[in-house]
């Protein structure tokens, strides 16, 4: 795993060094990419290859978070996020990243060739607690924004500094769910 984990690394490290000068990569350490934004944000990748529980979620945004830092997790797709198409009600870690990234989570898939990475959207069906899965288009590395998303998350409201491959509008406030 840790070998495709690290292709996908790259892949996306050559992607958003292509969208220069719209982003800028300071920092690849394989699994966490560090990027800074024309606008001066900075942005940390977490690229996640194995389970990752509510509590580390919450760990991470909070650390960042204080130090002007916005988070994105990018999780392997065939091993933690559903088939698209499929229904499914979210884990409590799933459940945190959809209150950051507005009901999507981002996932790689190493053996996709060029689209390896893509959101996973989760869309609400009204009155049950399950989601259908739709998988996006590819993301388009230069798109990355960072925006303030005013949330509960892990029990304990605030505001959270994220990043995305979609534009957000400054100061998006996530219901919680």
């Amino acid at each position: 795993m840790r070998f495709d984990t690290h292709r996908v690394s790259a892949f996306l490290v050559e992607s958003l060094q292509r969208a220069r000068p719209s982003v800028e990569v300071i920092v690849d350490d394989g699994d966490i990419i560090h990027a800074r934004t024309r606008h001066g944000d900075l942005a940390a990748i977490y690229l996640i290859e194995t389970a990752i529980s509510a509590a580390e979620i919450r760990y991470h945004v909070d650390v960042n978070s204080a130090d002007r830092i916005h988070t994105l997790f990018v999780l392997w797709g065939d091993l933690l996020i559903p088939a698209d198409g499929a229904r499914y009600q979210p884990h409590d870690w799933m459940q945190a990243l959809l209150t950051l990234h507005g009901d999507k989570i981002y996932a790689f898939d190493p053996y996709l060739g060029d689209d390896l990475v893509f959101p996973a959207h989760f869309e609400r069906e009204p009155g049950s607690y399950t989601r259908r899965i739709r998988y996006g288009a590819p993301i388009r590395a230069g798109w990355l924004s960072c925006s303030l998303v005013t949330a509960e998350l892990g029990g304990r409201a605030g505001t959270w500094r994220v990043a995305d491959f979609e534009p957000r509008a400054p100061a998006a406030s996530a219901a919680p769910s």
